[in-house]
């Protein structure tokens, strides 16, 4: 018995190649794409300045300590609040405790603003690097 002979198919197209492209611009649109959304404005942060204990300024430098006493120009609490609502318009410099709660820092900060103070300056000092030696 004699078979035919098998037609020859016409060869299909193979799809790898495609299927690669698509998957290489699958992880193009994902690394460029951006994945948080965009601030609704720019906003710049502040910075700390580093600690100079050469540059203090006492006669414009408030001092806070952590239970919240206040002290100005040898004066404290209460009077030291009174004239500092009649010192000018010249940034106030802050130096307060580390152990300030943020509560007392904000009652403070409330209270000078009431005194007609808007323009303060909190100093800070660098936080101390890890690979630091102790």
């Amino acid at each position: 018995m004699r078979f035919p002979a098998p037609r020859s198919r016409a060869r299909q197209e193979s799809v790898v190649p495609m299927i690669n492209v698509v998957f290489l611009l699958l992880i193009f649109f994902m690394i460029s794409s951006e994945l948080a959304p965009a601030p609704p404005f720019d906003v710049t942060p502040p910075e700390a300045g580093a600690f100079d204990a050469g540059a203090d300024r006492a006669d414009d430098t408030l001092y806070v300590d952590a239970s919240g006493r206040i002290a100005w120009r040898g004066l404290r609490d209460e009077a030291a609040l009174q004239a500092l609502g009649v010192r000018g318009d010249a940034p106030l410099e802050i130096r307060a405790d580390a152990a300030l709660p943020a509560r007392a820092a904000a009652a403070l900060l409330a209270r000078l603003a009431a005194a007609g103070i808007a323009d303060v300056r909190l100093a800070t000092r660098p936080a101390a690097s890890s690979d630091a030696a102790p």
